[in-house]
């Protein structure tokens, strides 16, 4: 868990590039994780687009490099995208 001091941010262009390199792929990757909320298992699915990227299933945030932390989409639409991180810490 981040302590208060780390907020993370909703994940960037270059992080997400970075995932491509890493793992060797060229528009299409899955991205599985537990919600930071509920704790449910979470697929996300990142796509280069015309435009930049594309994420289905869920929300990616990083607090600092290769520390990614996920959120479903029902947590999404239930809490919204956190101000601070430590609200989302409800269970």
């Amino acid at each position: 868990m981040l302590s208060p001091n780390e907020q993370p941010r909703m994940i960037e262009a270059e992080s997400i590039n970075e995932i491509f390199e890493q793992h060797n792929v060229a528009f299409h990757y899955h991205y599985n994780g537990i919600c930071h909320n509920c704790r449910c298992s979470v697929d996300v699915e990142i796509t280069k687009t015309s435009r930049g990227h594309g994420l289905n299933g869920g929300i990616l945030y990083e607090s600092n490099p290769d520390k990614f932390l996920v959120q479903c989409l029902d947590c999404l639409e239930k809490f919204g995208i956190p101000i601070r991180w430590d609200s989302l810490d409800l269970i």
